[in-house]
């Protein structure tokens, strides 16, 4: 009877996979250009978001670490300011000069001449290519990044946004050598800015000037804060309960709406799945009919989706579940029509 009801499991299981809905073509052809457009733009803004919120807090850091050192700076004399807010047009009032200062700050990160063009700062030249060289450089490695993840999803035979070879794409992204040697580099360069600028924190507080590094703790410590939480969130990543590899699941797709687009990542669609089909299990059906694949059934996507540990132990040979039938009930098949399966299998899967 042990035997029995397993095989007619696989069988329910073979059946399943074998009248799933109908797979699109590969081609990327194949594929209208507003799938495609949604796609890559949900990929590029939605997915590679922590990439893109990094390099911001990362440009942010060094601007302002850029503007604290000219403040502070000992070429900064009276007689400095007084000559740079006399101009043609008459004496700049003070808040004129520091929107001038900040708007050469920005300039002299992404300017390798801007050094020769300063009309209301003093800055070093030397300093201002080391400055420039590390915002080129970080913008440089995470516009690398996103093109390198960008091919790697171009390669991976995705169709649309609501494919769920697409959740897998992204699910298993995190974990490739790929993507960690990209995060990686990027962290690289946000260590290298923030111990620099430690580091001359610590001389100053070592040389008496201990006001100095609370003035620039209150001002500018918590962006220090959102650049390395930022850095970090680039390796946090959230488990799904229901198995993405499954060849049925990779051939299912889902039904998201444009808002998605630009506000929901794949790990959160995969929390809505989970839910909807928790709420479908006790008859409420509502959400999950919103973005059910076509051609497909609840009972089948509940089969699909169910928990990985229920899909595990429905092929344990060792598993004695037939002894338990309200375990059995939970890890069956969809109703079969053959007439040998058991009572347990036409139970159903519920997540």
């Amino acid at each position: 009877g042990g035997l029995r009801g397993r095989a007619s499991r696989r069988a329910s299981a073979g059946l399943l996979a074998f009248s799933g809905p109908a797979q699109a073509p590969n081609l990327c052809s194949a594929m209208g250009l507003a799938d495609k457009g949604c796609l890559y733009t949900h990929f590029l803004i939605t997915e590679l978001r922590a990439f893109i919120l990094l390099y911001v807090a990362y440009r942010s850091f060094v601007s302002h670490s850029i503007l604290y050192d000219v403040m502070h700076s000992e070429l900064l004399t009276t007689d400095f300011e007084s000559s740079h807010r006399n101009t043609t047009t008459g004496l700049l009032d003070l808040g004129d000069y520091m929107d001038c200062a900040r708007e050469e700050v920005e300039m002299a990160i992404v300017d390798p001449n801007a050094a020769e063009r300063l009309k209301c700062i003093p800055l070093r030249s030397d300093i201002h290519m080391i400055n420039y060289s590390l915002n080129v450089t970080a913008a440089a490695m995470c516009v690398v990044a996103m093109i390198t993840l960008v091919l790697l999803l171009c390669c991976s035979g995705v169709q649309s946004m609501g494919h769920g070879k697409y959740i897998m794409f992204t699910y298993q992204l995190k974990k490739s050598s790929a993507y960690r040697a990209m995060a990686l580099l990027q962290c690289l360069a946000v260590t290298l800015v923030v111990a620099r600028k430690v580091y001359g924190l610590y001389f100053e507080f070592m040389a008496g000037k201990r006001h100095k590094v609370i003035e620039y703790a209150e001002d500018y410590g918590s962006e220090m804060l959102i650049l390395i939480y930022s850095c970090v969130s680039l390796f946090q990543s959230r488990e799904i309960t229901f198995d993405v590899f499954r060849p049925d699941f990779q051939d299912l797709h889902f039904k998201r709406g444009f808002g998605a687009v630009f506000s929901e990542r794949n790990v959160d669609f995969c929390l809505a799945l989970e839910i909807a089909l928790y709420r479908a299990g006790n008859q409420d059906d509502k959400d999950l009919s919103d973005m059910m694949p076509e051609g497909v059934s609840l009972e089948e996507l509940m089969y699909i989706c169910r928990p990985k540990s229920a899909g595990s132990a429905e092929y344990d040979d060792d598993n004695d579940d037939e002894e338990d039938p309200k375990k059995a009930r939970m890890i069956s098949a969809p109703a079969s029509n053959s007439a040998s399966d058991s009572e347990d299998d036409r139970g159903g899967c519920h997540c």
